[in-house]
C-alpha cells in the first residue's frame, strides 16, 4: 500500500505479487495488484486479480470498483455496470463510487442516471469530504 500510496506503482505490483505468492489468500494484496495493473494498462490482468479479489471477499468494495476500471478500460462498460453496482452497494458513503459508476453510465448512453450519480458524488464529497 505504500508503494501504491505514492503511486510506485511497478513496486506496488511487485509487492502484491510477492504477497500474493507467500498467501493466495490475501485479498487485499488482490486489491494493491489489480490497482497497480490498472493504472499501467493492464486491463486483463487487473481483471484477473480483482475478480480474485471478490471471490475471497464478496464486500469488498474496492475490488468492485477495481473490477469496473478493468472492464472499463477494456470498453466493455456493459460488464463494469454490475461492477459499478456492487462498489456503490459495499461503498456508498464514497462520491469516487458514484462517480465512477456515472462514467460508465455516461459510455452506455444513459445520461439522466450518470447525472443522478454525480449528484450524488457531489452531494457526498461535500458533506464528508470523501
Amino acid at each position: 500500500r505504500t508503494h501504491e500510496s505514492v503511486r510506485n506503482f511497478p513496486e506496488a505490483l511487485r509487492y502484491g505479487m510477492n504477497a500474493i505468492a507467500l498467501n493466495p489468500d490475501n485479498e487485499d494484496a488482490h486489491d494493491v495488484a489489480a490497482h497497480a495493473q490498472n493504472v499501467m494498462g493492464n486491463y486483463e490482468e487487473g481483471l484477473k486479480l480483482a475478480t480474485r479479489a471478490t471471490q475471497l471477499e464478496p464486500e469488498d468494495g474496492e475490488a468492485w470498483g477495481l473490477m469496473s476500471r478493468s472492464y472499463s478500460g477494456l470498453g466493455q462498460y456493459e460488464k463494469a455496470l454490475p461492477a459499478d453496482n456492487n462498489h456503490v452497494r459495499y461503498h456508498s458513503y464514497e462520491s469516487d463510487a458514484f462517480r465512477q459508476r456515472a462514467q460508465t453510465l455516461d459510455h452506455l448512453g444513459r445520461s439522466a442516471e450518470a447525472r443522478y450519480d454525480r449528484n450524488m458524488a457531489k452531494t457526498i464529497y461535500d458533506t464528508t469530504g470523501r
